[in-house]
């Protein structure tokens, strides 16, 4: 008959017991560390998508030679635009090649990422000022040579009436003929300076105007003229444009004043990134930052 020692056993028990504590343990340490690294890696991820969106919008300012800004208080705003017409570069062939750079940058990466600029390349780009154009859009009419900067008064409780507005134009290897201002109302209470820059000439222009009516600036050239509109264009009133009928190049800063009550109004390039990856889902129009 075999004896069994009765302390070799517990022994022998307590070892396998602590064994397998150890085992599972280690296991559970195991899991949760995974889950918390892919907790990490999705707040990551999730984190720097912002960061390619400021990226693209910074690198289309910089493709397109525009800059905007705004600054408000609840009570009004003031908005800054520069940007050019008959640009020095094809519009459509450098968003093309931007496109396809992004297109070869992503495939690098992990998750699906697309770009769209298809509502860039069909002859103009828009801004927006407030979530799809909300308050302000402005356009740059490239395949037409025009811009125009307009308010939208559709929204409830949107007034964005226009107080003043400041325009340099610069305009190179061009002899200025002609100017005339023209006004369907002489009443108005909006002041408008124009300063204008140009090789061979240079005036300034104080008026006042009715945002409600529609003035005018002609500049006359020997191969055309540019049209400069205040005030009320087409059934837009409170708005701004540009119409060239030249082939130079046209650089101009507005600097722009309007009753405005919101104390938020993010600037949107018209063009919309998709990130797709596990656990993330983004669509936004690219930011432009202030």
């Amino acid at each position: 008959m075999i004896k069994i020692n009765s302390k070799a056993f517990f022994f022998t028990f307590a070892v396998i017991l602590f064994a397998s504590t150890l085992v599972f343990l280690t296991q559970s340490f195991s899991s949760k560390s995974v889950l918390d690294e892919r907790e990490i890696i999705s707040s990551y991820r999730s984190t720097i998508i912002p960061f390619l969106n400021d990226d693209i919008g910074c690198d289309l300012k910089n493709i397109l030679g525009f800059e905007t800004s705004v600054d408000y208080n609840g009570v009004v705003l003031e908005l800054r635009v520069s940007d050019s017409i008959s640009k020095d570069t094809n519009v459509r062939t450098e968003l093309n090649n931007y496109s396809l750079f992004l297109d070869n940058y992503f495939k690098r990466n992990q998750g699906h990422k697309e770009i769209d600029f298809s509502n860039a390349l069909d002859g103009n780009y828009e801004i927006f000022y407030g979530d799809y154009e909300e308050y302000f859009t402005y356009v740059n009419d490239f395949d037409n040579n025009s811009i125009k900067l307009y308010p939208n008064t559709s929204y409830p409780n949107t007034t964005n009436v226009l107080e003043k507005i400041d325009l340099n134009i610069f305009v190179k290897d061009k002899q200025l003929v002609d100017y005339n201002w023209y006004s369907i109302e002489s009443s108005g209470a909006v002041p408008v300076l124009i300063n204008y820059f140009g090789d061979y000439n240079t005036f300034e222009i104080s008026k006042i105007i009715n945002p409600s009516a529609s003035s005018s600036l002609v500049l006359e050239f020997e191969d055309g003229v540019v049209d400069i509109n205040f005030g009320l264009i087409g059934e837009n009133s409170s708005s701004f444009l540009i119409d060239s009928g030249i082939n130079s190049k046209i650089d101009f800063s507005i600097y722009s004043k309007y009753v405005f009550d919101k104390n938020e109004l993010p600037i949107y390039f018209n063009s919309n990134l998709v990130v797709l990856l596990p656990e993330i889902e983004y669509s936004s129009l690219i930011g432009l930052k202030k």
